[in-house]
């Protein structure tokens, strides 16, 4: 029998969703910049990918800080059609990983689908438990009321191992189907952030996963030099160093910053038994050229100083003379990091915005980019960035809880010179 032209396409082309987490538009743009193959299908629920061969999955999942899931699509169906994908004999060459004991699958759905679609899936998958009870094959079946099972329940129930969570993707007419291959490893990214000796929640708490994606949104390969100027309690400089980064360094005006770093580092490096190979001093950014040698550093990722902690929003004229002192900061700064960069370097900032009740303020980009030393570089097209996320603006991405009184735009510079 000739496969069809879903089948022979398959053969063809590797086709993988990457299921992005909490702000997708940061999740393509880390997808782009570590250049996995090619984007096919964009939506806030799911990202469909080719490549012209096999995905290294797990590595990529190491890899990525933004990306939750990643599904191994088999075929593509419609609403109609979705009943031939449950055939037990599909399902079991196809789908399900052997196993003698026990066979644990689950269904989860993603994009937008009508409730009939949970319904009919729910259906098929009780049908396919009893069928393979009937042919002897001992099994359970998890299904979500929401139609998507969370990672905990995954790895929980040993799906990947001890059967299959099947996955479809909804994108229009169009369903995509697949197994996951693997999921965000939640406990360790836990473990790096709560488990650490020292939090300073004070100045502010970076998370792991939006540190890793700002080092991958850098573009910098492990080989690279790269530097964090404002190294808080060093978790940018922890990612980097499970990355696989080798020449790390790191420095900060606070002493006490540089003492929470190093225990930090040193609790990491032991836990994850590699050697702590990161340079780690006290300088103010403004004076790093006394410590540095020019043109030496290849990337710079750094969540900046965010300003003063606030309890609830000032009122505008303290929030314009915050936003005042913070850009001066910001443009005295990257004068001394341009002398740092190699030509083509290239800095990946945090830097605040505030949600008042009305709007958001952000900071003057051109206040603090000197002309001539950078070039601004939009992350993702803002067809991209506004589909996503209709927050962001064309120019940076933004990262925040709606209860949060100063997120994080993420802005990415080009050295030019």
């Amino acid at each position: 029998m000739e496969p069809s032209a879903t089948s022979l396409y398959t053969i063809l082309m590797s086709l993988y969703a990457f299921i992005p987490g909490s702000h997708p538009a940061l999740s393509l743009a880390e997808l782009r910049a570590v250049r996995v193959g090619k984007t096919v299908s964009v939506t806030k629920h799911f990202l469909i990918v080719e490549n012209a061969s096999a995905l290294d999955t797990v590595a990529l999942q190491f890899r990525l800080g933004g990306t939750v899931k990643i599904v191994e699509i088999i075929e593509t169906t419609t609403t109609e059609g979705i009943k031939k994908v449950f055939d037990i004999d599909r399902l079991l060459s196809a789908y399900f990983t052997q196993n003698e004991d026990k066979i644990i699958f689950g269904v989860s759905v993603y994009g937008r689908v009508q409730a009939a679609l949970l319904t009919k899936l729910r259906r098929l998958g009780f049908e396919i438990k009893k069928k393979l009870a009937e042919s002897e094959y001992p099994s359970r079946f998890l299904f979500d009321q929401s139609g998507t099972l969370v990672n905990a329940a995954v790895v929980k129930n040993n799906l990947i191992q001890r059967g299959a969570e099947i996955v479809v993707l909804a994108d229009g007419d169009k369903l995509y189907v697949g197994k996951t291959a693997t999921v965000q490893d939640f406990e360790s990214y836990s473990e790096r952030d709560y488990g650490r000796p020292v939090r300073d929640t004070k100045s502010g708490t970076l998370p792991p996963k939006l540190a890793q994606m700002m080092i991958n949104l850098s573009g910098s390969a492990p080989t690279a030099t790269l530097l964090d100027p404002f190294c808080g309690s060093g978790t940018i400089l922890q990612e980097a160093l499970r990355m696989g980064y080798m020449n790390v360094i790191g420095s900060d005006i606070s002493g006490k910053a540089i003492e929470d770093t190093r225990r930090n580092l040193e609790w990491f490096a032991r836990n994850a038994h590699i050697i702590n190979t990161t340079r780690v001093f006290q300088k103010d950014v403004r004076n790093l050229s006394s410590e540095l040698k020019k043109n030496t550093v290849d990337a710079i990722v750094a969540e900046t100083y965010l300003g003063p902690p606030l309890r609830r929003m000032p009122d505008k004229a303290k929030l314009v003379s915050i936003i005042e002192e913070l850009t001066e900061l910001y443009r005295a700064s990257l004068s001394s990091l341009a002398e740092l960069l190699k030509p083509g370097g290239t800095v990946v900032m945090g830097v605040p915005f505030f949600q008042t009740k009305t709007a958001l303020a952000l900071l003057p980009l051109r206040d603090f980019v000197l002309p001539k030393r950078f070039e601004h570089t939009a992350p993702l097209p803002i067809s991209d960035m506004k589909l996503l996320q209709p927050g962001n603006t064309d120019r940076g991405l933004l990262y925040a809880r709606p209860d949060q009184l100063v997120g994080r735009e993420i802005i990415i510079l080009r050295h030019t010179i």
